[in-house]
């Protein structure tokens, strides 16, 4: 991570990369999230 440049400069460069990998992460999390209850 670059230390010179905003948290919203880096994150929307991430998402933009990863897309796909981001929809999938949540998707992810969510089931996680359900399993934990």
């Amino acid at each position: 991570m670059l230390p010179n440049k905003p948290v919203e400069v880096i994150d929307s460069l991430l998402y933009g990369k990863v897309d796909g990998l981001g929809v999938l992460k949540a998707a992810v999390a969510a089931i996680k999230k359900a399993a934990a209850n």
